[in-house]
Parts: structure tokens; C-alpha cells; sequence
């Protein structure tokens, strides 16, 4: 009888340690799947941010490319306006003719 309980203490023994390696495996198998799905979050979010930098660049250039002239792709958007110095002139007399004369109310 001893014996026999003997036997089936070993053989418990055994089977827990199997279910403990078991479950063990298990528990890395899915510390694999957490970290791997971790991984694949991070480099969905690394791809989002250089997708939106990329339309981001791709605006500016557009609005860069709409201030320069065809022309010249030197221009950086600082265009002047160009008066032929008689109108320059008339223009200068009528402001000071308008500032000489008093305010009708």
C-alpha cells in the first residue's frame, strides 16, 4: 500500500510539473504575441507621423512653388511694385496738395 501511494505521488508530482511547463509556455507564448502586437503599434505610429511629414513638406513645396515667379526660380516671393518716377512724382504732388489744403466739413 505504501507503495502505492508512493507511486501516485510520483506520478502527481509528474503531472504538475508538466501542466507547470505548460503553462509556463504558454505564458511566453503570449508575452511574444503582447510584444509583437507592442511592435507593430510603434511602427504604425512611426509610419503615420512620416506619412503626415511628408504631405506636410509636400504643402509647403506647393506654396513655395506658388510664390516664385516661372521665370526666375531664384525669386523668394518678395516682388515690388515698379512706378515710373513721373507718376511717382504726380503722386507725391497730389498728397502734398492734399495735405496743404483745410478739411471742408
Amino acid at each position: 500500500m505504501r507503495q502505492l501511494i508512493l507511486a501516485l505521488v510520483f506520478a502527481a508530482t509528474a503531472a504538475v510539473a508538466q501542466d507547470d511547463s505548460a503553462l509556463r509556455t504558454q505564458f511566453e507564448l503570449e508575452m511574444q504575441l503582447t510584444q509583437a502586437r507592442q511592435r507593430d503599434i510603434d511602427l504604425r505610429n512611426q509610419l503615420t507621423a512620416l506619412e503626415t511629414r511628408q504631405r506636410a513638406e509636400a504643402a509647403l513645396q506647393a506654396l513655395e512653388s506658388a510664390w516664385k515667379p516661372a521665370g526666375n526660380p531664384q525669386m523668394t516671393g518678395q516682388v515690388y511694385a515698379e512706378l515710373p518716377d513721373d507718376r511717382l512724382a504726380e503722386s507725391n504732388a497730389r498728397v502734398r496738395a492734399a495735405l496743404q489744403t483745410p478739411a471742408r466739413r
